[in-house]
């Protein structure tokens, strides 16, 4: 095991803890370790600061970093779905303040994981970037109605945060049992990048399409309309595949260099 395939399995670990409403951070404690909690201490975005840096670190970290997540297998499309999205991001979904009892990552991960169930043969068997494009918009867009219906709010997700969990999820089943190698091949090259404060700063001075303001994050509403979202998905894969490379390959170097 390598360090980052250790990160890997601890960042299940949380995700577990997080499941059972176990505080991670006081077993770390009754171990003997602790975590700063202050913000100085909280994974800051990497910006790149030019394509040639840029090309750079693509070509020279992206194809080990994302070997070694694809390393760890998961047994079920239910525990791919379940570990994809991490516990503390559904805090942003504040469903009990709106008076829902169901959890936002039950919400999610049932409904996630009956997509991936009932689309399986489709999802494993693209043929084609359109093909895995629509598949993404319109899971997405069923995430996005689903908690506009949990919550009874129009908008209450949005389509950019949406989009963000799924290609989380599409990413995490890569690492399902049940896909092929030759079918884990294609399905690498068509990957969305799921776009967050890491993903999105870390192009801002490289002049995507959209003006990117410091600080932005999965909530840019930017990417809340599906043409904007399709714009800069066709901007990064240009970016990366002049280089032989998919976004994402972006996407992991985007994360180990926030998180080193």
């Amino acid at each position: 095991m390598n360090q980052t395939q250790a990160i890997e399995q601890l960042r299940q670990l949380i995700n577990s803890c997080e499941n059972f409403n176990v505080n991670f951070l006081e077993v770390l404690a009754a171990c003997g370790h602790y975590i700063d909690r202050s913000p100085r201490g909280a994974p800051q975005p990497y910006v790149f600061d030019s394509d040639v840096e840029f090309e750079r670190v693509i070509q020279s970290d992206s194809v080990t970093l994302l070997n070694n997540y694809l390393a760890v297998p998961f047994d079920s499309i239910q525990a791919a779905v379940i570990q994809s999205v991490a516990g503390n991001t559904f805090r942003a979904f504040r469903l009990r303040a709106l008076g829902v009892q169901e959890r936002p990552s039950d919400v999610y991960r049932r409904l996630v994981t009956q997509i991936f169930e009932e689309n399986w043969q489709r999802f494993a068997q693209m043929a084609c970037e359109e093909d895995y494009d629509r598949f993404v918009l319109e899971s997405a867009q069923r995430v996005e109605q689903r908690f506009d219906e949990v919550s009874n709010v129009a908008g209450f997700m949005g389509f950019g945060r949406a989009s963000k969990l799924f290609n989380l999820s599409c990413k995490a089943m890569l690492r399902y049992q049940g896909v092929t190698v030759a079918q884990r091949e294609v399905l690498i090259g068509f990957a969305h990048v799921p776009w967050d404060s890491f993903t999105i700063q870390g192009i801002r001075r490289l002049n995507p399409p959209f003006n990117v303001p410091t600080g932005q994050g999965m909530g840019w509403d930017v990417l809340n309309n599906e043409q904007n979202y399709l714009t800069l998905l066709q901007w990064i894969r240009n970016k990366c595949h002049s280089l032989g490379f998919s976004p994402i390959h972006y996407e992991v170097v985007a994360w180990d260099r926030a998180h080193s």
